[in-house]
């Protein structure tokens, strides 16, 4: 039997579209986040664009930083959440910001950025340990399918006051890639 083909199933629910076309959707938004850090902090040259085609590195450091994308986190306590979307460590600061990204059915964004932080809990705790005295803070970039959002622009102020500016760029790819699944679906149909 066949779901209901409606747009919230498109956008976030078919099981067909989530093996690549959510992961795309999900990792070009960051992709506006992880270029602008590098850049932040001088391993590029320049803000690539978003649609780059080259693919974030594991990891990306200098004296001061290192820059994980989908990395492990080795944890003492079991959990199957220990691999963040990023992970930040700003040694010069003593700062790590956990970034996690969601692009979840409109409706559902609240339930989203609470569900990401209990997720992550273990993870939190863990790096306070493995890095005592370092400011431990998770950000989550929550961005509905339609554009819908609540706390982005706090949430990507706990990265920089700049990071800030990012939110309608984060927002707009967001919304793109959905636009973009809808019309995959409907050319297949």
């Amino acid at each position: 039997m066949r779901k209901r083909e409606t747009v919230r199933h498109i956008l976030s629910n078919c099981d067909r579209l989530a093996v690549n076309m959510y992961i795309m959707r999900h990792n070009n938004a960051l992709k506006v986040l992880y270029w602008w850090i590098l850049h932040k902090y001088k391993l590029e040259d320049k803000v690539r664009k978003w649609s780059d085609k080259e693919q974030p590195q594991v990891t990306r450091s200098n004296k001061r930083i290192t820059i994980k994308w989908n990395s492990k986190v080795q944890s003492n306590e079991y959990t199957e959440a220990n691999r963040p979307d990023m992970l930040v460590i700003d040694n010069e600061k003593k700062r790590i910001r956990i970034i996690e990204m969601s692009c979840p059915w409109d409706k559902n964004v609240n339930r989203k950025e609470v569900e990401k932080m209990t997720k992550y809990e273990t993870i939190r705790q863990e790096l306070r340990e493995q890095y005592e005295g370092y400011d431990v803070k998770q950000v989550n970039i929550i961005v509905g399918t339609l554009g819908t959002i609540t706390s982005l622009g706090e949430e990507l102020g706990k990265i920089s006051k700049k990071a800030k500016g990012l939110a309608e760029q984060i927002q707009r790819v967001v919304i793109m890639s959905s636009i973009a699944i809808v019309e995959k679906f409907f050319k297949r149909e």
